[in-house]
């Protein structure tokens, strides 16, 4: 089985565009990578929304079962912190 993986921002797109980009994909399961997932900038995408809505939308359109809907994995989050990053 191959699996795809796609990246998108939720910064400058409204709900609608961002949650129809994401159906539009075919997207199965989203994962979130922020380190601040419940930041007031995050406005439609803060936790818990986020989930909400895919549960919402993925009822509606007769994916729940199809879908694995969210994940969290802060750990792959972009470091912040130019001083931590090593030259290997």
């Amino acid at each position: 089985m191959i699996t795809t993986l796609c990246t998108i921002g939720f910064a400058g797109k409204t709900a609608e565009e961002f949650f129809s980009l994401l159906t539009q994909a075919g997207v199965k399961r989203l994962i979130d990578i922020r380190e601040n997932r419940h930041g007031q900038l995050s406005g439609f995408a803060k936790y818990p929304d986020l989930s909400f809505f895919l549960h919402e939308i993925a009822g509606s359109l007769g994916l729940l079962n199809r879908w694995n809907l969210m994940e969290y994995w802060p750990s792959f989050a972009p470091n912040q912190d130019p001083r931590s990053v090593t030259e290997g």
